[in-house]
């Protein structure tokens, strides 16, 4: 039997450029046949997630950002918190609360811009004093 090759292009700044355009469609079908288990192309991954999202399907945008976790992806041009980030959100968004206020914490406490997580902190703690109060 002969296998069939699926050649994708995988010319990322084209898919950088669809992405920024807001071409998302654009970027699932040129990506949607690569290897899911490959750790060569992980951002060409992200992005095809990331459209995902864009596109308000967050179930397979979940899904895809989680494997993405599993295979030790750290967020596109190193920006880890962001990745998780767009993680919270997709739970934000399926209605999974307690999962996406998990992953927001964690966006803000691996986030690049240390100096705003105090103020985050103490923002939640009052939010949750004000909440506990309500009881």
């Amino acid at each position: 039997m002969i296998g069939v090759l699926v050649v994708v292009d995988l010319n990322f700044k084209k898919i950088k450029e669809l992405f920024d355009g807001g071409k998302y469609s654009e970027v699932i079908s040129i990506l949607q046949n690569i290897d899911g288990d490959s750790t060569n192309c992980l951002d060409e991954m992200y992005f095809m997630y990331f459209s995902y999202a864009r596109l308000s399907r967050f179930d397979i945008a979940l899904k895809g950002f989680r494997k993405l976790l599993q295979l030790g992806y750290n967020g596109y041009d190193s920006y880890y918190s962001y990745f998780i980030y767009n993680i919270g959100l997709c739970y934000y968004k399926t209605l999974q609360f307690r999962k996406a206020y998990l992953f927001f914490k964690y966006a803000l406490a691996c986030c690049n811009r240390l100096e705003f997580i105090p103020r985050t902190l103490q923002t939640e703690e009052i939010i949750f004093h004000k909440s506990s109060n309500h009881n």
